[in-house]
């Protein structure tokens, strides 16, 4: 079992609710490659490439017709869900039921392009481990459809 179940505290929250500089980071990054149509392209956009330094708290998800694929999983992702994800669908996962939650975050930035993101922290021994920090960022085609959804993580000690 992953130690998704264990998460307790979530919220969707604004952009500017987020507090760790990683976060900032990663939706930075996002904006700074957006086009005229304000949103980022899947051509010429690579996170693995542009941002080497933040690749350990990437996940890289493909938009497929009734699904999502994850393509890239960071290594701290992985350590903090205890297991690997990188190359399994959503609906193979079980995250404690937090894997309803992020499909109804994908299925939303389906429908509407925006992004989502969301404060939480972990829980272990009845104590607040590790808070963390999500940003889900659409990634579009030229015809502005959804492809990927880039996940940018950020995680804290002191939270």
């Amino acid at each position: 079992m992953s130690r998704m179940a264990d998460q307790e505290g979530w919220a969707y929250v604004e952009e500017d609710a987020l507090r760790l500089p990683r976060s900032a980071a990663w939706n930075r990054y996002w904006r700074d490659h957006m086009d005229s149509s304000g949103r980022p392209l899947i051509d010429g956009f690579d996170p693995l490439v542009d941002v080497p330094t933040m690749v350990d708290s990437i996940g890289w998800i493909e938009v497929l017709e009734n699904d999502y694929l994850y393509r890239v999983v960071g290594t701290t992702i992985r350590d903090q869900f205890g297991m690997e994800i990188t190359g399994k669908r959503l609906s193979e996962l079980q995250l404690g039921g937090f894997e309803r939650e992020i499909r109804r975050a994908f299925d939303g930035i389906r429908s509407d392009l925006n992004p989502r993101h969301m404060r939480g922290y972990y829980v272990r021994n009845g104590r607040r481990e590790t808070g963390w920090e999500a940003s889900l960022l659409p990634i579009t085609d030229t015809d502005g459809a959804l492809t990927r959804i880039l996940l940018g993580m950020a995680y804290s000690k002191r939270f």
